[in-house]
């Protein structure tokens, strides 16, 4: 007989929700950095700016997408240890992988 079904009661649902949150809060950012990466091979081939003027841009660029992957690498994190915690509880869960 299969093992019965765990209801999750409120702090399950609280973990829960914070998880969605996160996963939602990480694919937003997987996107914005996308567009940044997509700007930046832009500024790349670019030939009407300066090799100077493209460095800036590159930099700044390259700078934000560090931020977004540091946030994301935070949120990924938590989403893991919410992961742990529901396991620990005997909650199935399918792993996060990005």
């Amino acid at each position: 007989m299969p093992p019965r079904r765990l209801q999750p009661n409120s702090a399950v649902k609280r973990l829960l929700d914070r998880r969605d949150k996160l996963e939602t809060l990480f694919f937003d950012l997987l996107e914005v950095n996308k567009v940044r990466y997509a700007a930046w091979n832009e500024i790349e081939q670019d030939d009407e700016i300066t090799e100077r003027t493209r460095e800036r841009r590159l930099a700044a660029i390259d700078n934000k997408i560090a931020v977004t992957e540091d946030r994301m690498s935070v949120y990924k994190d938590e989403i893991e240890e919410i992961n742990a915690t529901l396991v620990e509880r005997g909650y199935g869960v399918e792993p996060f992988d990005r």
